[in-house]
């Protein structure tokens, strides 16, 4: 099953229900970056992602797309990722997002 899902959050991009999963584009605003930044620093000082068995989160980009498992309408029911990509700008951002959509449907 594959619907496109509205948001009232004003940083969505794209939000899709596929199969059990919500997929969800978001704009990362200026501050989150740097709280993004920040922690990638902190991960980077305590021995890098690999020592602490954490993503990397030093991947650059304002935009973020993140597949999450869900309901029959769309609400989170696991908040931990099941798959994640960030990008530069939002039409790489929207591409990105129905590649995700395209994976997770199969």
């Amino acid at each position: 099953m594959l619907k496109e899902l509205k948001s009232e959050n004003p940083n969505q991009i794209k939000r899709t229900l596929v199969d059990g999963y919500v997929i969800s584009t978001i704009y990362l605003s200026s501050e989150i970056a740097m709280i993004d930044s920040a922690l990638s620093s902190m991960v980077d000082l305590l021995g890098g992602p690999e020592e602490l068995g954490v993503t990397d989160l030093r991947k650059p980009g304002f935009y973020e797309t993140m597949v999450f498992k869900c309901d029959a309408e769309g609400k989170v029911t696991n908040w931990s990722e099941s798959d994640f990509e960030r990008y530069e700008d939002e039409d790489s951002a929207i591409e990105g997002h129905n590649l995700l959509v395209k994976k997770w449907s199969k």
